[in-house]
């Protein structure tokens, strides 16, 4: 036999003790097929690591970040969007346009992808691309989705009514009124003639948007505001506490301890409310006083796990956890 080779038995004798010195050792045997089962079975089994797709080997390629060749197409790493050209530092600013698969700076700010989208087709003396004139806005994708269609300085920004209404902003989401810097829906008409209440029962004019019902809003889920209150005299919409089981059901209940209805809001009722509620847990806020939840002992400020636990704020004072 060749040493370095080794040839298993047919068979390993294993003596193995009945209980005594007095007593003669036992034997049995265990063939090599049986103990190579069982060693396998003892084996944890192995993972492999999930195969990358084409899409995430080009997302995570060096190319994607050079040349912007991000995206699988063709049987390749290319780039098909200008979504691939921003991920190149030096078509940050839009000045670069896709040839033959790859972001490359365009010579002419024009011909850039940031012309198409933000309207910066003009060349400037600093190498920096800006709108030429209001037509260059109004021809650009942040026109038609964004309603920037105004020449402002420099750049394609919102300046009233009319640059809402030449949006898709208007006519999808019901926002056709430029108010405090944006374009919002101001009335139920508004929301009436857009697309997101024919398609999706968005109807009603709520803090600027178009919502279904307050049921379905922010301020249900998150303040119990969960009732209509239509605005009259061409007065604002708003959601309202109702029913103290909305309050109960909202996260400022589990979080601030808001969890009764007091005088048309959800409110911290009494200490009961605010000692199940995070705030007294990590804050040691676990007193009502004047529908809220504040700490008013050392104990509570003791027992805070954040307060007290981690930021050593574990003494009480004027209304505080202090340290």
């Amino acid at each position: 036999m060749a040493f370095g080779a080794c040839t298993p038995p047919s068979s390993y004798e294993h003596l193995i003790s009945a209980g005594g010195p007095d007593k003669p050792l036992e034997t049995s045997k265990v063939t090599t097929e049986s103990a190579v089962t069982a060693v396998a079975t003892a084996l944890p089994t192995q993972t492999a690591a999930p195969e990358l797709t084409p899409a995430q080997r080009c997302a995570l390629a060096p190319e994607c970040a050079k040349q912007g060749a991000c995206s699988f197409a063709d049987g390749q790493c290319m780039a098909v969007s200008t979504a691939d050209c921003r991920k190149v530092a030096a078509c940050a600013a839009g000045r670069c346009s896709i040839t033959k698969g790859i972001c490359a700076p365009a010579v002419l700010c024009h011909k850039s992808f940031g012309c198409k989208e933000e309207g910066l087709c003009g060349d400037g003396a600093d190498a920096k691309c800006r709108p030429r004139s209001p037509v260059d806005c109004r021809r650009s994708d942040a026109c038609a989705a964004a309603a920037r269609c105004s020449l402002v300085g420099e750049a394609c920004a919102i300046k009233g009514d009319r640059d809402c209404r030449r949006s898709t902003v208007c006519t999808r989401d019901g926002r056709c009124v430029f108010k405090g810097g944006q374009c919002v829906a101001d009335s139920d008409e508004s929301c009436a003639q857009a697309s997101v209440c024919k398609d999706k029962g968005q109807c009603l004019a709520l803090s600027g948007y178009c919502i279904k019902s307050c049921k379905d809003s922010e301020p249900c889920r998150q303040s119990g505001r969960c009732a209509l209150k239509k605005g009259v005299d061409g007065g604002q919409n708003s959601c309202i506490a109702t029913k103290e089981a909305d309050c109960e059901r909202a996260v400022s209940c589990a979080v601030a301890g808001a969890c009764s209805l007091v005088s048309g809001n959800c409110r911290a009722g009494d200490d009961i409310d605010c000692r199940k509620s995070r705030s007294c847990k990590e804050q040691g806020r676990c007193s009502a006083r004047r529908g809220r939840c504040v700490p008013a002992s050392t104990p509570e400020c003791r027992n805070a796990t954040i307060a007290c636990g981690k930021e050593k704020r574990c003494r009480f004072e004027n209304g505080l956890c202090v340290r």
